[in-house]
C-alpha cells in the first residue's frame, strides 16, 4: 500500500524547473552565443525582495510548461558584483526585472516585475520568436503526414467551391437560356396570330385589329406549319430544362405559359376579330 503512494506521488511529481542561475557575465555571453535564434528570459533579483521571490517561484513553473520548452530562462543576482556587466542596465529601484534577449539584442525589460506582467511579456515575445520563427518547430508541426493532410483539406476544399460555383453557373445558365426560349415562343406565338388573320383576310368578314393587336401578315400553308414546328421544339427545349432542375416534377402538368402557346390553343385566336 505505502509503496502504491511512493509511486503515486514519483509520478505527479512536477517536472524540474528549467530556470539557470547565472554565476558570471561569461557564462551569459556564453549561454547568448548558444541560443541565439532563441528567446531568453533573464530574471534578475535581490535574495531579500518578497515579490523576487514570488517571481521566481512564477518563473520556475512556467519553464516546466512544454509550450514554452524553446524559451531559455535565466536568472541573475542583483547583488553579485560578477554579474555587474550582465545587469547593468537594470535600476535597483525597479527590482525585480525581466528583460527578453534574442539574436544578442534586448527586447524589452519589465521593471517591477509582477507574474502578470512578466507573462504578458513573454506571450508578445514568444509570438514573434517562436517555434516557427526561430526554426525549433514541435514534432506535430514538423511531421510530413501533418503537412500533407491539412494540404488535403485544402485542396478538398478548394474543389468543393469550384463545385459550389459551377453549379451556380449551370443554374444561371439555364435560367437564362429559359427566359430566352420564352421570348422566342412569344415571338413566334405572335406570328402565328398574325398569319391566321392573314389567311382570313379573304373572307367575308371586316378586319379591325384592336389597339395593340399584331398586323396581319399573309403567309401561306407550309410556312404556318413551320412556325408550329418550331414553336413545339421549343416548347421540348424548355420543359427538358425545367426537368433538369427539378427532376421530381416529370410527373407534374406542364407549365401554363407553355400551354398558352401549345397549338392546340390557336383555335380560339379568332377571338381577337370581331364580327360584321
Amino acid at each position: 500500500m505505502q509503496r502504491a503512494k511512493v509511486r503515486r506521488s514519483q509520478a505527479t511529481k512536477a517536472a524540474p524547473s528549467r530556470v539557470a542561475d547565472l554565476h558570471d557575465a561569461a557564462q551569459f555571453e556564453k549561454l547568448k552565443r548558444k541560443y541565439a535564434d532563441r528567446l531568453i528570459v533573464l530574471h534578475t533579483y535581490t535574495t531579500w525582495h518578497a515579490a523576487c521571490k514570488e517571481l521566481k517561484t512564477f518563473l520556475n513553473h512556467l519553464s516546466t510548461k512544454a509550450q514554452y520548452s524553446h524559451v531559455v530562462f535565466l536568472e541573475a543576482d542583483f547583488e553579485k558584483d560578477a554579474l555587474n556587466p550582465v545587469v547593468d542596465f537594470v535600476d535597483a529601484a525597479f527590482i525585480p526585472s525581466v528583460s527578453f534577449h534574442h539574436r544578442g539584442n534586448l527586447l524589452e525589460e519589465v521593471r517591477s516585475a509582477t507574474p502578470s506582467s512578466a507573462y504578458q511579456a513573454l506571450l508578445r515575445h514568444e509570438k514573434a520568436t517562436g517555434p516557427l520563427s526561430n526554426g525549433h518547430a514541435s514534432t506535430k508541426q514538423q511531421s510530413p503526414g501533418g503537412r500533407w493532410r491539412k494540404a488535403a483539406k485544402i485542396a478538398a476544399a478548394g474543389l468543393g467551391i469550384a463545385a459550389a460555383g459551377l453549379l451556380g453557373y449551370k443554374l444561371y445558365n439555364s435560367r437564362d437560356s429559359e427566359s430566352r426560349i420564352l421570348q422566342k415562343i412569344e415571338r413566334i406565338n405572335q406570328q402565328i396570330k398574325a398569319a391566321r388573320k392573314g389567311m382570313a383576310s379573304g373572307s367575308k368578314r371586316k378586319q379591325r385589329r384592336r389597339r395593340g393587336a399584331p398586323a396581319a401578315t399573309n403567309v401561306s400553308t407550309s410556312e404556318l406549319q413551320d412556325l408550329y414546328n418550331e414553336r413545339q421544339g421549343l416548347e421540348g427545349r424548355l420543359n427538358a430544362i425545367r426537368m433538369v432542375k427539378t427532376p421530381h416534377a416529370s410527373g407534374r402538368s406542364a407549365d401554363p405559359q407553355v400551354q398558352a402557346y401549345s397549338p392546340l390553343s390557336d383555335s380560339s385566336s379568332d377571338s381577337d376579330e370581331d364580327e360584321d
